[in-house]
């Protein structure tokens, strides 16, 4: 009698898990929003989630979530009557859905819905790694996945992945690239880590995860080893000092509109007025971007021009240039936290979410947002303090 209510109650919860482990690692593939499933379709099924869950288990949801979200949720709106787009009403939403969807579940069920993400993840890499010595043997793809935006992206045996300029394969499981598929690496892996879990499978899928060629991948590893050797926080304390005189030195440099000028021409960035761009790093975004915002009206500081165009994707100033501080205003309050709580708890984990998140500003965006809300319930809910798992 008491096997049959265990597993009854591990069906129960598996079932549970599932809703949000689609989040985590479903929704921000193009194999989902290709087919139709978009923010009009997963926001009604989310809240409908969250409402019954919440109700289920009389959950107390920290009244700083509920305020986060209701102030997300009116500057969203102002900024899609000021552009007439209802798109940065989505963009609102997918934070709040992220933030609040996790704010209703336990530490039981949080463990359960990484345990089994991590498990799914280990299948993706492992069908990654496969996919690339197959390309690697028997020569490239021919099979490709046009996305909803019109995008080919090349079809191997068990993943879809990336063609560089060289020719080479760079697997990305079921992602639209590489470094969306290290994104949620390392963000499942950060997550195991504040939740206290075993740090061999979550080092399993960190060098798995090398697979992706990301240069994100091995900055956030090599801090994730840092976070985890002797005299961790007598290190961050050093790391601070050297950081805090970094940032010091740096807003000092860029301070004069010259020395952007002297960045441009050494980066051989030209014609930034029409909005060609020479080189091709992020640097060269961030520069153009800095440019960009030198020339806003206020109104355009406040609400941003609504074109994306020429700004690249791994660009800390993007979402500023098309929604404006109005709309952006999450995006860069969470990373500000983040870099606070990295210092403050002196956790390099943390520190390198801030990093990955500075070049990949995707908080607001689809799936990402479910990653990066319940890393930040872990962070701000006294529900889930840290323990051997």
């Amino acid at each position: 009698m008491i096997d049959n209510i265990s597993i009854r109650e591990h069906i129960s919860q598996f079932i549970i898990s599932l809703p949000f482990i689609a989040a985590l690692l479903l929704i921000i593939s193009p194999l989902v929003y290709t087919y139709g499933i978009s923010f009009k379709i997963y926001a009604p099924f989310y809240t409908l989630v969250f409402i019954t869950i919440a109700l289920a288990t009389n959950s107390k949801i920290d009244k700083f979530f509920i305020l986060f979200s209701a102030l997300v949720i009116l500057t969203g709106s102002l900024v899609a009557i000021f552009h007439q787009n209802i798109i940065y009403m989505w963009f609102s939403g997918n934070i709040v859905l992220g933030v609040m969807l996790f704010s209703v579940i336990d530490k039981k069920q949080f463990l359960q819905i990484i345990k089994i993400s991590t498990i799914i993840i280990i299948f993706m890499l492992i069908g990654a790694w496969i996919t690339y010595f197959d390309i690697y043997t028997n020569g490239m793809t021919d099979t490709f996945f046009e996305t909803k935006t019109g995008r080919f992206i090349p079809i191997g045996s068990f993943s879809l992945g990336h063609i560089t300029t060289q020719g080479s394969f760079r697997p990305s499981s079921i992602y639209d690239e590489p470094g969306t598929f290290s994104f949620v690496i390392v963000f499942i892996a950060a997550t195991r880590h504040l939740l206290g879990m075993s740090k061999g499978y979550t080092w399993l899928i960190l060098i798995l995860g090398f697979i992706t060629t990301s240069l994100a991948h091995l900055v956030y590893v090599f801090f994730h080893f840092l976070a985890e050797v002797k005299n961790a926080k007598k290190l961050m304390n050093i790391f601070f000092i050297i950081f805090s005189l970094l940032v010091l030195v740096a807003s000092i440099s860029f301070i004069p509109e010259s020395l952007i000028s002297a960045f441009s021409s050494r980066l051989q960035i030209t014609s930034l007025d029409d909005g060609l761009i020479s080189g091709n790093n992020r640097l060269n975004y961030l520069l153009y971007s800095m440019q960009k915002l030198h020339s806003f009206s206020i109104y355009e500081w406040f609400f941003g021009t609504s074109v994306m165009a020429n700004l690249g994707c791994c660009n800390p100033l993007l979402p500023l240039t098309y929604a404006g501080i109005v709309g952006t205003w999450p995006y860069y309050l969470i990373i500000l936290f983040l870099l606070l709580i990295s210092f403050i708890k002196r956790d390099f984990v943390v520190f390198a979410i801030f990093l990955v998140l500075l070049q990949r500003p995707d908080v607001q965006s689809a799936g990402a947002s479910f990653l990066v809300g319940a890393l930040l319930v872990l962070l701000v809910s006294s529900r889930f303090e840290k323990n051997k798992t």
